[in-house]
Order: structure tokens, then sequence, then C-alpha cells
């Protein structure tokens, strides 16, 4: 018998899964993300996970995609997204920001 608590963590997934499969959709959570102060690296790779999900279930993301998420995760395992971070943290203190947008593809 699956709980209450189950059941709406398994609908929600599955609601985020079918909102990412809209681009603008995916830009604007992963920008929500990077724009959070004091971001959890780890955050962000389930992110993108959630992203390739999305991609997968329309049958819209290409092998490179995966590979390049394989080393970005393996590189969070060395480096716990420092690199990442330290950027976004000398943007803000430049007074520039980072913005994800929908590539236009004409």
């Amino acid at each position: 018998m699956k709980t209450a608590e189950s059941l709406t963590t398994r609908n929600y997934h599955d609601f985020l899964i079918e909102s990412l499969c809209d681009s603008e959709e995916i830009a604007s959570y992963i920008e929500t993300v990077l724009e959070e102060e004091n971001c959890e690296p780890k955050l962000l790779l389930k992110v993108l996970e959630n992203a390739i999900e999305a991609h997968k279930k329309i049958n819209n993301i290409s092998e490179l995609a995966i590979d390049n998420y394989h080393k970005l995760y393996k590189g969070f395992d060395y480096t716990n997204g420092d690199e990442i971070f330290t950027f976004l943290d000398l943007l803000k203190e430049l007074g520039l920001s980072l913005s994800v947008n929908v590539k236009n593809n004409n």
C-alpha cells in the first residue's frame, strides 16, 4: 500500500518532468537555481538531471548532452562545483548576472 506522502511526491515529480518538456520552463528552472544565495551544488545537478529526464521523455536529447552531464557530475565530485559558483559570485561582484535563455535555432 502506498502512503499519501509517496503518492504526492511521485505526482509532483511527474508534474515537474512534464513541465520541463518546455524549453522556456527549463531555462527558468536553471536560472532560478543559479540565482539562489548559497546554492547547494547538488541542487544544480538535480535540476540538470530533471532537465535531461524531460528531454529523454520527448526524445529530444543528444548523446553529447548526456555525456556532458556525466562529465559535470564527475567534476562536482572533485570540486563541489566551486568553479561555477565562484564564477557566479565574481559576476555579482562586477554588477553582472548570468541568464539562461532558449537558443534560437534560426
